[in-house]
């Protein structure tokens, strides 16, 4: 359902399509998602959601999402990372595309004490970051972070096992 100008989904619209595995959203009009929103969908592992005007996300708007493991909302108005906790702690995620919004800060204090994610790629590009801070091991398995195309001037704050090294030149930065 890509390019369709869509403004809304009502809640229950996808209860019946519990085979769906990838859902492609990209280049519609969405702003908000809500809590039922993706209900039935249990079974989806891709959920494309770029090119949106996304700027709220509901709580629970993934809660039936108990197999995702790919989720892209890059290019959308999204700009807190403490949003993104019901995301970063689904179960079976992989891979979570947040390029191109306005994230001006990632700082794990934000995030519950307890949080941790099997996420093992997350992708900044285009975003006008000005803080990334790191003082907990809240991605224990990530592989690859890509902050290319984001502001030059980061102030960084790396507390934990991760070795960051040539931040002035990082483009995409894979973890070994």
């Amino acid at each position: 359902m890509p390019s369709n100008l869509i403004f809304h989904i009502d809640d229950g619209t996808f209860v019946d399509l519990v085979e769906l595995r990838f859902l492609d959203m990209n280049n519609n009009k969405l702003t908000n998602l809500t809590d039922n929103m993706f209900q039935g969908l249990s079974k989806l592992k891709v959920l494309c959601l770029d090119n949106n005007s996304i700027k709220y996300i509901a709580p629970a708007a993934f809660q039936f999402l108990f197999s995702l493991q790919t989720l892209a909302l890059g290019s959308n108005h999204l700009h807190q990372f403490a949003d993104l906790v019901p995301i970063l702690q689904l179960p079976h995620l992989d891979e979570l595309q947040i390029g191109d919004n306005i994230f001006t800060s990632f700082q794990s204090k934000d995030l519950p004490v307890n949080m941790s994610s099997d996420l093992r790629i997350l992708e900044l590009i285009l975003n006008p970051l000005e803080k990334f801070s790191i003082t907990r091991d809240i991605f224990p398995h990530l592989q690859t972070l890509d902050f290319s195309k984001c502001t030059s001037d980061i102030e960084w704050d790396n507390q934990t096992e991760i070795t960051m090294w040539n931040r002035e030149l990082l483009k995409a930065w894979t973890i070994s």
